[in-house]
């Protein structure tokens, strides 16, 4: 899918104000249907989110369509220390799931990790997952960035096809770059990752802009 152009993403703040509106709708939505176990929900969490928040080439995000440019983000992740050289997962904790590995993700559930308020630009570009071995380095926007360009196996909610569709789709905001997919092998930190950074950030808008919660 071709991403879109300003031109076709054109809105006013009356359209923006009732897409942001929409997409925290689905974001809330969805998020309950990833914790019931539908996972692939995460890629449309995170292409709802980088609409939210990111925009794409040639585009604003929403919050800048609407001048909400000065809000402050919840952080709920661990700093990054490169002097233990060990992999890191910032957002979502591993635990066992049958005999393969499942991460799920922070929520706020540990007192022992501090949730801060942060600029957009602290949040976003902050490293969250980190392996030296296999040269993965990525923050927030690389895993938004990555899921939101990656179609997987697992199962989304049914329920919410036409909401997706009807917000999202049809609105020009689920382009695709199959070049930026993640691998294989990371959807399930990734995805966990993703449920934890929609966490982050309807905790920070109910908390700023409730009109549109």
């Amino acid at each position: 899918m071709e991403k879109p152009s300003s031109t076709e993403l054109a809105r006013n703040k009356n359209e923006s104000g009732s897409l942001l509106k929409d997409l925290i709708l689905f974001i809330k939505s969805s998020s309950r249907s990833y914790d019931e176990g539908y996972f692939g929900e995460a890629h449309r969490l995170a292409v709802a989110i980088r609409s939210i928040v990111h925009g794409s080439p040639g585009t604003l995000s929403i919050l800048e369509e609407l001048g909400l440019t000065d809000l402050f983000f919840y952080d709920n992740c661990p700093n990054y220390r490169p002097e233990i050289h060990m992999p890191f997962s910032g957002l979502a904790l591993a635990g066992m799931a049958k005999d393969d590995p499942e991460y799920v993700p922070r929520l706020g559930q540990n007192p022992n990790v501090k949730t801060n308020k942060v600029t957009y630009e602290q949040w976003w570009n902050k490293k969250v997952i980190v392996d030296e071995e296999f040269n993965i380095d990525l923050t927030r926007e690389g895993v938004i960035e990555a899921v939101a360009n990656t179609f997987s196996k697992e199962q989304v909610d049914p329920k919410l096809n036409d909401f997706y569709n009807e917000t999202i789709l049809k609105c020009g905001l689920g382009w695709v770059d199959e070049k930026a997919a993640l691998q294989l092998s990371m959807i399930p930190i990734e995805f966990a990752s993703v449920r934890q950074i929609a966490y982050e950030l309807i905790k920070a808008l109910e908390e700023q802009i409730p009109q549109y919660c």
